[in-house]
């Protein structure tokens, strides 16, 4: 039997109350009180600093980080320093991987497998991996970033996928501690890029092939996503008003 699957898609989120929101559905994961759960948001400008990040993956002085509005967390995630930013999907996951039949490793490698089979399939992109080093690359430089915490078998955090942000941030930092690599963005190789909201519909797409995920629409003939209000910025209204404390039936 295919896992359930569920889709939470907002605009703009402060990244205090994407965490806040994490936490809290990881725990209702835990208990089992919901399915497997994507959260779709965009950030404003943050660096985040990850377990195995320093003060030396930092190339300019907060200062600086606070004329241009950008702020500065540590997080719990692995990996090293990353920027988010507008333009930039970023997904958190939700996952029991225990229910899901998959370990870590094979995990990362089929989100991975998500965004190169979306690139081949609807830009005729090749991206690629690389040896070494996680996410996924087009030509030396990465235009997918992954960052993970799995906490008794259940994931959090997740991928931050480069559509139209900015790339200047990244010479703020050491992106991810790889020196010798570029980042980019998909925009830098399609000159007319569908909505934020169609790419979406494409990581879902792919997302629930990879993993073996059914997904059911409510309504037939009305688009899967749905933009909650991003003016929502209380972690318990958010879960109340999507009566997250009831087994999902999005998908099955």
């Amino acid at each position: 039997m295919a896992q359930k699957f569920k889709v939470l898609n907002f605009g703009i989120l402060p990244y205090s109350i994407a965490y806040d929101l994490q936490i809290r559905l990881l725990k209702k994961r835990m208990q089992n009180e919901i399915c497997d759960t994507l959260i779709f948001c965009e950030h404003p400008s943050v660096i985040t600093l990850g377990k195995r990040a320093d003060e030396t993956h930092l190339k300019v002085s907060e200062s600086f980080l606070q004329k241009k509005g950008c702020m500065i967390i540590k997080t719990d995630r692995g990996g090293e320093a990353t920027w988010h930013g507008p333009g930039q999907i970023v997904g958190y996951l939700i996952i029991n991987l225990k229910e899901l039949g998959y370990g870590i490793e094979r995990f990362v490698t089929g989100i991975e497998e998500v965004f190169i089979k979306l690139l081949k399939e609807n830009f005729k992109i090749k991206a690629e991996r690389i040896p070494s080093y996680r996410g996924v690359w087009i030509d030396n430089s990465k235009i997918l970033a992954l960052g993970l915490a799995v906490k008794s078998g259940i994931t959090m955090h997740g991928f931050a996928f480069n559509v139209t942000n900015s790339l200047e941030p990244y010479s703020w930092i050491i992106p991810c501690g790889i020196t010798d690599k570029k980042v980019t963005n998909l925009s830098q190789f399609v000159k007319r890029l569908p909505s934020i909201s169609e790419i979406k519909e494409m990581i879902i797409k792919e997302f629930v092939t990879v993993f073996g995920y059914e997904l059911h629409y409510r309504e037939k003939n009305k688009p899967y996503i749905k933009i909650y209000n991003s003016e929502k910025r209380d972690t318990e209204e958010i879960l109340k008003s999507e009566r997250l404390n009831k087994l999902c039936v999005t998908a099955r």
